[in-house]
């Protein structure tokens, strides 16, 4: 277990706690496979990730002034092949620097997640 929590805090994964009939930790994960960075304000931002099939993702983006929501944010459940990806236009007001952007997937009480910075330029 040791060695998982290692692996999975090198690759900026968290594993959240495993319950009864979860998916098993050791075989789940997720990762982006398209990260928008650096995006210009105004324009469209695109994340897409990768993780086990069928499982219910969803994603926070936060910027200055808190969380920012958004209809295109919503959760989505990855499809047969583990996939799913969010987009939506990085707001023309949003300061200029680095915001997190973070991943969720879950089933059965068990989860995965993962987070990185999108650069957000004028």
């Amino acid at each position: 277990m040791r060695r998982l929590l290692l692996t999975a805090a090198m690759l900026g994964v968290m594993l959240l706690p495993e319950t009864a009939g979860a998916v098993s930790p050791a075989r789940t994960s997720v990762g982006f496979t398209l990260f928008s960075t650096p995006i210009q304000r105004g324009h469209q931002a695109k994340v897409a990730i990768h993780t086990k099939a069928n499982l219910s993702c969803a994603i926070k983006v936060v910027y200055q002034g808190g969380r920012y929501t958004s209809s295109s944010l919503g959760s989505k459940r990855a499809n047969g092949s583990g996939n799913t990806s969010w987009s939506w236009i990085v707001p023309a007001g949003t300061a200029p620097g680095s915001w997190p952007v973070t991943v969720t997937c879950q089933s059965g009480g068990y989860g995965v997640r993962t987070s990185k910075s999108m650069s957000i330029t004028g």
